[in-house]
Formats: structure tokens, C-alpha cells, sequence
């Protein structure tokens, strides 16, 4: 498993760093994400290097706040509610099934190969949001384990963090999210890779929290948070960069309810900035001899295996090349810096990265707002959904 503790150690750091920052209002690049009109919803991206205690390392972070406001006649009963939901029960809820449109219709199910070239309405359905597992734990008696596959889902009461836990891994998978690239411009054709795989983070006390009236006009303020695990490189991703393929960061997600009914949610993620985006391994002898087996029925490596062998031994593989940032740094030398203006930066990419995190956040905030009022009362487990208390759709 991956360094816990350096992940934690870091996540510490960044997160006393960027307070320190945020307050002194000194980020060496800030600027806006989201314009909404008739809404206090705001967001800013940043970019600085923070000095951790393992070396210099460039970041980028978004941080977003959103508000709503509750009927005064239930005021008196949302702070309990609220408590309840963020800290045991937001983390089981974060993946939605958004309603799809379809009215019935013949499939052509016997005939898959022509379902690209029809009519028919596509009923399926796509769970959006973060979906988040438990994995492994450790006790304040030292004592380490894995959760049982039944618990997998029924991520733990985060007031148990300290009391009961030291730390908690779970995984998160960010649901239908694809990476997305125009190099020609915006109205011609995209590239889309989908992101398909799952970040590992570490749940801690120090990023939990459960205050009752904690300044004047404010109710109660909640949250939690989490430290992303820094994981060995897979030499078979796509991905260079994203999620799973973090140095370090931090994610904060807080609610504060006001006297007044207002609820502002913060949330706030941190992370190291990209080397590379992608990697791909170019093997043009190996793909040439998988093609060349594939129309020769594997008669091709039998019959000119001396042949492969010579070619191999040429230096024709290129491991861990980005196309990315390669289109950049050509679209420079051959623009002469032009390209710039036009937005075609390794800057720009990140700045699109941001702006998609904000989005992801947006959408499962809104998707918690929908899940909070389907139970009159949290704190009764009576009233509370059974997927909710599960964590996962029956």
C-alpha cells in the first residue's frame, strides 16, 4: 500500500498552507471559474508552489462556495438534520442516477451491430457523481484491517474519526467524467478519453468538523474532508495525471447553516499540478506483428521471428509519451509563441481541469440537496432511505 502517513503529512501541510494563503488573500495566480447571475455561487482557481517539508511542489486548486436558503419554520429542526446527514450519511449519497427521457420503442436487440444507426431512445441509465467505498482502517489501538465487503459501502460515521479511528482509506470513482480535448478548436471534432479509474484517500480527524454555534448568526458549521493518496505509477495507464495519479492534495467539503435559513457549502480542492497528462507507450514493432497475426492467424511471429527480433533491438520504442503536452510545445515552436493567444497552453489544460472539478462539485452538491429532503429526519433512522443507510442502491 501506498505511504499513508507521508500522505497525510502533506495533506496537513498543504491545507495550513493554502489557510495562510486564503486569509492573506497573496495566491501568486488567482482567477475566476464561474460566473452565475442571480446567485451568490462563486469560483476561483489558483495556481503557486508551496514549500513542503519534502521539497518545493507546484499547485493548482479550485475553491467554490454555494448557498441556498430553508423556509424559517424548519429552521429550529435543520441544524440536528443537517449535522446527522454531513457527517454520516453525505459520503453513502454521492452518486446519483439523473432521470432519463425515453418513451418505448422497438430495439433491435437481435441485431446489435446496427444499434449505431438507429432511431430508438436510449434508456439506459448513467450514475454521475463520486461514488465512495471504504477499504482499509486503523484503530486508536493501532490494530489495521479491511473492511468487510458488506460495510464496504456504509462509509463509517466520520465523528468516529479520532475517537474510534486514526484513519480510514476509501476510494472514490468520479462517475461518467471524460477528459476531453479539442487540438483543432472549439467547433471541430473532440477527442474524449474516459476516466474510468479511482482515486484512493485517506479520511482523518484533521479535516473533519462539528461545531454548534461557532461565531454570531451561525447555527452550526460541518464538514469533512481528506487527504488523496499518493499511489505507485501503473505502466499500463493512460493517465499520467488525474485521478489516481496524484503527488499530493487535499479536498474539504463544509456546510454552515446561518440563523437566518441561509446554508453556504465550501468546498476546496488542492492538488499538485501536472508534469504530463497522458502516457502512451509507442510499440510500432509490436503493434505491426499483433496486426500482421491477426490476418496471418499468428503465422506472421512464427515465420519472421528473426526479423522481429532485429527490429526490436532498434530504438523504436517511445515509453511514456504525451501527445498533450507534445501538441503544446509544437503548437509554440511553430507558432512562435502565437499559439498562446489562442489559449493552446499547457496553463489553458489546466485551467479546463479546474473548471471540470468545479462542475463535478456543482452537480453533487445539487444531488445532495435532492437527497437531504427525501428523509423528514435524519437523525431518525426510521425515516432515513435504506439506500441511504447502505450506501448503495438495492
Amino acid at each position: 500500500m501506498a505511504d499513508i502517513g507521508s500522505s497525510i503529512a502533506n495533506a496537513r501541510e498543504l491545507y495550513t498552507w493554502w489557510k495562510s494563503k486564503e486569509q492573506a488573500g497573496t495566491f501568486a495566480d488567482r482567477f475566476e471559474l464561474a460566473r452565475t447571475f442571480n446567485q451568490p455561487d462563486v469560483g476561483c482557481g489558483f495556481f503557486d508552489t508551496v514549500s513542503l517539508s519534502s521539497g518545493p511542489l507546484r499547485v493548482m486548486g479550485v475553491d467554490q462556495s454555494m448557498h441556498y436558503n430553508w423556509p424559517s419554520p424548519v429552521i429550529h429542526t435543520l441544524r440536528e438534520n443537517l449535522r446527522e446527514y454531513v457527517l454520516r450519511y453525505f459520503l453513502r449519497s454521492t452518486s446519483y442516477s439523473p432521470p432519463t427521457a425515453y418513451y418505448e420503442a422497438a430495439r433491435l436487440s437481435s441485431a446489435p451491430f446496427l444499434r449505431p444507426f438507429s432511431w430508438c431512445p436510449d434508456n439506459s441509465f448513467a450514475f454521475q457523481g463520486f461514488g465512495y467505498s471504504q477499504v482499509y482502517y486503523e484503530r486508536q489501538t493501532g490494530e489495521r484491517g479491511r473492511f468487510p465487503a458488506a460495510d464496504r459501502y456504509q462509509i463509517v460515521d466520520l465523528r468516529e474519526l479520532g475517537p474510534v479511528y486514526n484513519w480510514v482509506v476509501a476510494k472514490v470513482k468520479i462517475l461518467d467524467f471524460n477528459l476531453k480535448f479539442q487540438p483543432l478548436g472549439q467547433q471541430a471534432p473532440q477527442l474524449s478519453f474516459p476516466i474510468q479509474e479511482n482515486t484512493l484517500l485517506v479520511l482523518t480527524p484533521d479535516f473533519v468538523v462539528n461545531r454548534d454555534n461557532p461565531e454570531p448568526g451561525v447555527l452550526g458549521e460541518y464538514g469533512l474532508g481528506y487527504a488523496l493518496l499518493a499511489e505507485e505509477p501503473d505502466p499500463n495507464s493512460l493517465l499520467a495525471y488525474g485521478p489516481g495519479h496524484f503527488t499530493a492534495g487535499f479536498q474539504i467539503i463544509r456546510f454552515k447553516l446561518f440563523e437566518d435559513g441561509t446554508t453556504c457549502v465550501r468546498l476546496v480542492f488542492v492538488v499538485n499540478r501536472p508534469e504530463r497528462i497522458l502516457s502512451v507507450n509507442f510499440d510500432p514493432v509490436r503493434w505491426g506483428f499483433e496486426v500482421a497475426d491477426i490476418m496471418s492467424l499468428g503465422m506472421a511471429s512464427r515465420l519472421l521471428w528473426p526479423v522481429r527480433q532485429v527490429l526490436e533491438a532498434l530504438p523504436l520504442k517511445i515509453q511514456g509519451f504525451d501527445p498533450l503536452t507534445w501538441f503544446v510545445g509544437a503548437a509554440d515552436v511553430l507558432t512562435n509563441g502565437l499559439s498562446t493567444d489562442f489559449c493552446i497552453s499547457l496553463e489553458n489544460l489546466e485551467k479546463f481541469m479546474l473548471m471540470q472539478h468545479f462542475t463535478q462539485h456543482y452537480s453533487m452538491i445539487v444531488s445532495a440537496l435532492l437527497t437531504f429532503g427525501q428523509a423528514r429526519n435524519w437523525c431518525d433512522a426510521e425515516s432515513v432511505p435504506d439506500w441511504a443507510i447502505a450506501g448503495v442502491s438495492a
